[in-house]
C-alpha cells in the first residue's frame, strides 16, 4: 500500500478531486438579471436553466432555456480530461502513458478555459428559448441586434456567480497536477 501513494499517484488522485469538483459545482451556477427594473436570479445557467428568483420568490421559468453549449462542452472536457489522465496514470505502466496523461491534461485545460466563458453562451441559449416560444421569426440581423440587448441585459445585473470561475480554476489546477504528475522523478 505504501508503493501505491507515490508524490505522482497523489498529484493524480488530487488532480482527480478537482477535476470532480469543477464538474459538479457547474451545477450550482447562476446569474443575476436586471429586467424592467426587477432584479432576479436565474440558476442552473450553464446546464439548462429552469429557476428563477425574483424579489425573493423561486419559480419555475415559463420555457426551460438550453444549456450554455460552450461552458458545458468545457466542463465535459475537464471531467473526461482529468479521469483519463487518472485512469491512464495509475494503472498504465508502459513509457507512452506519460504522454497519453500529458495530452489528456492540455484536453482538461483547454476545456478550463472554456468553463469561464459563460455570459454570451447563456445569452444565445435564452434569446433562443425566448424566440422560440414566442413564435418570432427574425432575420440575422435583427437576431444580433437582440442578442447584443440580452447581453447589456445580463451584464447591467451583478456578473456571474463565483461558481463558473471556480470550475475554471478548479479544472486548471486538476489539469496541472495531471500534467506535472508525469515529470516527478520516480523514487526506487
Amino acid at each position: 500500500m505504501k508503493k501505491f501513494f507515490t508524490l505522482k499517484n497523489i498529484l493524480l488522485l488530487g488532480a482527480a478531486v478537482f477535476g470532480l469538483l469543477a464538474f459538479f459545482l457547474s451545477f450550482g451556477a447562476s446569474m443575476t438579471v436586471t429586467m424592467d427594473s426587477i432584479r432576479g436570479e436565474l440558476r442552473h445557467i450553464i446546464w439548462g436553466c429552469d429557476v428563477a428568483v425574483y424579489e425573493g420568490h423561486v419559480q419555475a421559468v415559463p420555457y426551460k432555456f438550453g444549456p450554455a453549449v460552450l461552458p458545458m462542452v468545457g466542463l465535459i472536457l475537464i471531467l473526461v480530461g482529468i479521469l483519463a489522465a487518472v485512469v491512464v496514470g495509475l494503472f498504465i505502466n508502459k513509457p507512452f502513458a506519460k504522454w497519453i496523461v500529458v495530452g489528456c491534461a492540455v484536453v482538461a485545460l483547454a476545456g478550463s478555459v472554456m468553463a469561464f466563458i459563460v455570459v454570451g453562451p447563456f445569452a444565445r441559449a435564452y434569446l433562443d428559448a425566448t424566440i422560440k416560444a414566442s413564435g418570432m421569426k427574425l432575420t440575422p440581423e435583427q437576431y444580433d441586434q437582440y442578442l447584443a440587448e440580452v447581453k447589456t441585459m445580463f451584464k447591467n445585473g451583478d456578473p456571474v456567480t463565483v461558481i463558473p470561475v471556480l470550475s475554471g480554476i478548479f479544472g486548471i489546477i486538476a489539469a496541472a497536477a495531471a500534467g506535472v504528475s508525469q515529470f516527478l522523478p520516480e523514487k526506487k
